[in-house]
């Protein structure tokens, strides 16, 4: 029986992680035979390997990473040197090539060009403390601030979809998308027939998804459609037999960009769980943001920065910019950033802890993921103490069963310190939210996690006085209701063994 071209790609997409895999476990095994046989010779090799394993230590010392992030490796490298250093190159080093770093920079140098200067708007915030945080945006990101913009929340991702669909047949000129998952979804086939039609309408269509994040869920014959109605298509940061720490980083970035007229950003991928079609892990909780105005003009930068970068195709993006307009339905302003590996001042982890640092009343955050460095966990900590109102609300039924265990690793300290922790009962959080006092608040792809922190590509919308902030403190409280409050003393009846798994997880979890 002939098989066809859907079986066809799995089949070899199955054989190309095979071959990935093997190839890494020669290279470790190669590794070991090296060491082994120079251990043999004599003393002097030995020597030679003790010298290498300090000078990896004093290298690890010396980069900037968390320092959480280097005493696990440090550990590692005393223990299992051979092992940990193949480890370290492999996931730990998440050293850009220099190539892509000229590419990053002359990125970032023209967009900076490209975008407005709006620091007149940033002077005109009267609140001091959001004057701050939009003024750390600009500065780390040089994405600009906007006003008078009009944003939209919706608390779950069914509740947006219909209006995606009706945003994407009313494209004229071009589509922009950028997601970390495209699965084999009713959600796909869906969206899929809308992008056909408009390239029939001769629309530009331009599409980046991550070869990891979409590696066993993208559809069987994902390239063949892509190519048969000539969508322009990157597959972010592909897998390679060879050691490289750069396949460490993940594009986790969710972006649709229509016309410049309107954009989206949030939680949700491409696929049937997270607009409640499927039901994986229960009910799946997200959330999303439709922004229309300049703010998108930031997202156009941000997505065609990606593009340029990792594509032999140049594109300019200046006349795209220069097209969106103004919108004056909403007050407020917003700020649509990203953030990278290689911007070492971390604006997604930093603008979260300046909105718990600057909290007057509350902060309320919601987030899958609750693995915490120590700056994250000692704003959370601080703001709880001088009686700020901090509540959080993670994941009772896990996704990934060995970081939920971590996650529950830093509830003992929080709780201790007067911090809400509750978990959602009817299935699986995946939305990541901040909001603060009614009256700022992100919403974004930034899980509290190290791998969102250090090593992901991601982006969100930080507002302010957008009246929006209020229903995302009202769905906040509203989804308190299918919550459970962990009780720090029930929580410290937990069995001895429980709470040696959580140390150790807690240690290693700058690796998860």
């Amino acid at each position: 029986m002939k098989k066809n071209k859907g079986e066809n790609n799995l089949i070899n997409n199955i054989l190309k992680l095979i071959i990935i895999i093997l190839a890494v476990i020669l290279q470790i095994i190669i590794f070991f035979f090296l060491y082994g046989a120079t251990s043999g010779l004599s003393e002097y090799a030995r020597i030679i390997f003790e010298v290498i394993k300090f000078i990896s230590v004093i290298y690890i010392i010396y980069k900037r990473q968390n320092p959480a992030y280097k005493i696990i490796w440090i550990i590692f490298l005393m223990f299992m040197p051979i092992t940990g250093f193949v480890a370290y190159l492999l996931w730990g080093n998440n050293k850009t090539p220099k190539s892509m770093k000229k590419k990053i920079e002359k990125e970032r140098k023209q967009s900076h060009i490209t975008l407005p200067d709006n620091q007149e708007i940033i002077d005109n915030i009267k609140n001091e403390n959001r004057k701050k945080e939009s003024q750390y945006l600009y500065n780390v990101t040089n994405y600009p601030i906007y006003h008078n913009e009009k944003i939209k929340y919706y608390k779950t991702g069914e509740e947006c979809y219909e209006q995606l669909k009706n945003d994407l047949r009313n494209a004229k000129k071009y589509i922009l998308i950028e997601f970390f998952i495209i699965s084999e979804s009713r959600m796909w086939n869906e969206i899929y027939e809308i992008l056909k039609e408009k390239r029939k309408e001769k629309v530009d269509i331009y599409l980046i998804y991550d070869s990891l994040g979409s590696l066993l869920k993208k559809p069987k014959y994902l390239k063949q459609q892509l190519e048969d109605i000539k969508i322009k298509y990157i597959k972010f940061n592909p897998l390679t037999p060879f050691l490289r720490s750069y396949l460490n980083y993940r594009d986790h970035r969710k972006i649709i960009v229509v016309d410049g007229i309107c954009a989206y950003t949030g939680g949700i991928n491409i696929g049937d769980e997270y607009i409640n079609l499927k039901s994986r892990l229960g009910y799946w909780k997200d959330c999303v943001a439709r922004i229309e105005g300049e703010g998108i003009k930031n997202l156009i930068a941000i997505f065609f920065k990606q593009w340029n970068i990792n594509s032999k195709e140049t594109v300019k993006y200046k006349k795209l910019i220069e097209e969106v307009e103004e919108n004056k339905k909403n007050n407020g302003y917003i700020i649509p950033y990203s953030d990278n590996p290689q911007n070492k001042y971390n604006p997604a982890k930093n603008t979260y802890i300046n909105i718990i640092n600057n909290a007057k009343k509350y902060v309320y955050i919601m987030t899958p993921y609750l693995i915490l460095d120590n700056e994250t966990e000692e704003a959370l900590i601080n703001a709880s103490l001088a009686g700020i109102d901090v509540r959080i609300i993670t994941p009772s039924i896990p996704d990934k069963k060995l970081v939920n265990a971590c996650t529950k690793s830093f509830y003992n300290l929080l709780l201790k310190a007067g911090v809400k922790i509750y978990e959602y009962r009817p299935g699986f959080i995946h939305s990541k939210i901040v909001v603060s006092d009614d009256n700022v608040a992100t919403i974004g792809t930034t899980n509290f996690d190290f791998r969102s922190f250090y090593l992901n590509y991601e982006c969100g919308i930080w507002i302010h006085n957008t009246k929006e902030e209020i229903k995302i403190r009202d769905d906040f409280i509203e989804t308190l209701n299918n919550c459970v409050e962990i009780k720090e003393k029930v929580w410290n009846k937990r069995k001895l063994n429980i709470k040696i798994v959580e140390a150790v997880l807690r240690l290693i979890s700058p690796l998860l």
